[in-house]
């Protein structure tokens, strides 16, 4: 009974008056109902009456000349009525409760684990083909059909599991380790050759067959390895045939290299103004919609920016993402380089210039260089000699029986 006098709304009055016992019969006499009746005074008591049959009562307080003074209201209507002007509210909570619902239909975030040489966006543009893509209605997507036709088009998973939980679409997947041996065996034949003009420095052969000497001089591009093996008779007298594979061997060649770098004696100081701008801007998995820029003007500034995306009750991956932008305002002045400053930015290039070549497996024996500093630029110009080992092929050319181009040892 109380629950239900909360949703319909009653109000506490206050009544005073000299005809108050004649007020209560008339309320009794026309079904009115009234509770709580309580004695503050001879001629003043007060009740409490539901909020529509308030205005049935405006009758019977005009025949007992009784006044009314509205103590207290309670109920749904009242608070109904009383965020009545808060109604945009209202309907913007309303909206946003469905436009949630909406959303929750769709798939809004692809997470792949255990992949290695298939990459992720190729698993997106794969599902996207399927219509399991970003954007695309969730139950709709048969995942055990999905599952098969994945292990069909991708030869490389042997087993994978696709789930959907919320609007994230989980894809696991485990792949055949790659063997590079089968791989080797289908690869045409091939030579090393030489990377660079020199000397022949050092030749350790694994297969193959030796085309250079030690200490013989080679150009660039020339074969230091033959591909193809010779196959020699019972007697070893004459070749029978040639077995074609890959040159596998170890050959360093000495030789020198040569380079320059220029670079500009003037160049743009950045500095900063001090103004400093910090904003926010949502933006989708349609688009951008950083309006600042366009409202108050753009910068000349770095710009730091800072993403997180949105999620409800953190199962439910909105399509919406939080940016925060921080912009530091900077201008250029142009300045000289001092001739210290020139030597030893053009030598940082030289040493970061040699530790590539270190890194490719190269060694360095001995290097040389020098500036020369003109008006505008200064060029470095650098000398270094080095033993570089061979890892460059060529297609090798497997001879005929006819044509023998090596004879028996």
């Amino acid at each position: 009974m109380k629950r239900l006098q909360e949703i319909e709304g009653y109000v506490t009055i206050g009544l005073q008056g000299n005809e108050l016992s004649r007020f209560l019969r008339l309320c009794s006499n026309h079904n009115i109902f009234v509770w709580n009746i309580i004695f503050v005074e001879w001629n003043m008591i007060q009740i409490n009456l539901k909020a529509r049959e308030l205005f049935r009562t405006k009758e019977y307080l005009e025949k007992t000349k009784t006044h009314i003074c509205y103590i207290q209201r309670r109920g749904l209507f009242f608070k109904l009525k009383r965020y009545r002007a808060k109604r945009v509210y209202l309907i913007c909570g309303v909206v946003s409760l469905f436009m949630l619902f909406l959303l929750s239909n769709y798939i809004w975030s692809i997470q792949v684990v255990g992949n290695s040489y298939i990459s992720d966006e190729t698993v997106r543009e794969y599902l996207k083909k399927q219509g399991c893509g970003i954007g695309n209605y969730k139950n709709t997507v048969d995942t055990e059909m999905l599952e098969k036709q994945m292990l069909q088009d991708f030869p490389e998973i042997i087993w994978n599991s696709v789930s959907i939980h919320g609007t994230t679409v989980h894809i696991s997947v485990k792949e055949q380790i790659q063997n590079d041996e089968v791989q080797d065996k289908k690869q045409e034949p091939k030579d090393l050759v030489a990377p660079i003009d020199g000397k022949v420095a050092s030749v350790y052969i694994r297969n193959g067959t030796k085309a250079v000497s030690l200490n013989q001089s080679v150009k660039k591009g020339d074969v230091l390895v033959y591909g193809w093996v010779p196959i020699y008779n019972d007697s070893g007298t004459e070749i029978i045939k040639y077995n074609p594979g890959v040159a596998d061997a170890d050959v360093m060649i000495q030789g020198k290299i040569k380079w320059k770098h220029a670079m500009d004696n003037q160049y743009n100081r950045r500095i900063y103004s001090g103004r400093a701008r910090e904003y926010y801007y949502v933006s989708s998995n349609f688009g951008k919609y950083d309006f600042v820029p366009y409202m108050f003007g753009k910068l000349n500034a770095t710009k730091r920016i800072e993403t997180s995306k949105m999620v409800f009750m953190d199962t439910f991956p909105l399509p919406f993402y939080m940016n925060h932008i921080v912009e530091q305002e900077y201008y250029f002045c142009k300045e000289t380089y001092r001739r210290d400053a020139i030597q030893r930015r053009q030598y940082q290039f030289c040493d970061g210039y040699i530790k590539k070549l270190q890194e490719k497996g190269i060694q360095i024996i001995d290097k040389n260089v020098m500036i020369t500093y003109g008006n505008k630029q200064s060029i470095l110009y650098g000398e270094i000699l080095c033993r570089w080992p061979a890892t460059k092929y060529s297609v090798s050319v497997v001879p005929d029986i006819e044509n023998v181009g090596i004879e028996s040892e």
